[in-house]
């Protein structure tokens, strides 16, 4: 089955973690919790309900995301990457405008975060087997094979633009030809790389379609997180699917000789690293 530019989102489901890394409320983190949890921001009152065709996407249950209302709140540390969900509801994708991303703006200062930031993705569902016993201890939910939003297509952006034309048809996410249309609802998994020089404090954005908005609150913590790796991750993986998804990468590896010093295994150890 061949996905033309698709980047999957690989969760090992075998462990029955929460896929997703941070809390409820459409934000989390991709590396590690912080220190201490970020100071609310103060958000006034809106004139008028919560967007009609654009909301937060919750994405604390891994099985059913639905959107919400409120604003988007992150908190990370200097050089890390965090992460938010949006939903487009219907008929959001008639906008001909697009979805814009804008820069974030120190509330008391002239610190900002370019928009070049955000790196968008459209999140699609994909089959996946649920038919394992410790998906049922941890979810109390039936087993079953499944379409789940597993997968994240790149969207082109432009000066922080979101190409709505080119978000893939949701309900036929294998057709790279398909595209959605103003009657679907899309969902979009939106990431945040926080620059290693910038100031700690608390900015604002937004994420406009037409006269929708979603307020964008992001807290800064006045630490960095290093480029070089510190934490060590232990897991189980099945060799024959690794092999079978990755045949070149893995079909002439032993297992327990890997090494990080052995030239010959750097294309497997690329592929393990961008799995976790």
């Amino acid at each position: 089955m061949e996905l033309s530019r698709l980047t999957l989102a690989v969760f090992l489901l075998s462990s029955c973690t929460n896929p997703w890394g941070g809390g409820g409320g459409g934000n989390g983190a991709r590396s590690g919790g912080s220190a201490a949890p970020a100071p609310q921001p103060k958000v006034g009152p809106r004139e008028a309900g919560p967007p009609a065709h654009l909301r937060t996407l919750e994405l604390s249950d891994p099985i059913r995301l639905s959107g919400g209302a409120g604003p988007v709140i992150l908190a990370a540390a200097q050089n890390e990457a965090i992460y938010f969900g949006i939903q487009i509801t219907p008929p959001g994708l008639a906008n001909p405008v697009g979805l814009r991303l804008s820069p974030l703006r120190q509330a008391s200062g002239d610190a900002q975060i370019d928009a070049g930031r955000f790196a968008v993705y459209q999140l699609v569902s994909m089959p996946v087997d649920l038919n394992k016993a410790a998906f049922v201890r941890h979810t109390g939910l039936p087993t079953s094979a499944r379409f789940i939003p597993r997968a994240l297509l790149p969207v082109r952006v432009n000066q922080g633009v979101v190409d709505l034309t080119s978000l893939r048809d949701p309900d036929h996410p294998l057709d790279p030809h398909g595209r959605a249309n103003p009657s679907q609802s899309v969902m979009l998994w939106i990431d945040l790389n926080v620059p290693a020089t910038a100031r700690s404090g608390d900015y604002e954005s937004s994420c406009d379609l037409g006269t929708d908005r979603l307020d964008i609150h992001l807290h800064v913590y006045d630490f960095l997180i290093p480029d070089q790796r510190h934490l060590l991750m232990v897991g189980n993986l099945d060799w024959n699917a690794l092999v079978r998804l990755w045949q070149p990468q893995f079909e002439m590896v032993t297992p327990f000789l890997l090494s990080r010093q052995q030239p010959k295994y750097a294309a497997t150890i690329r592929t393990l690293d961008a799995l976790v």
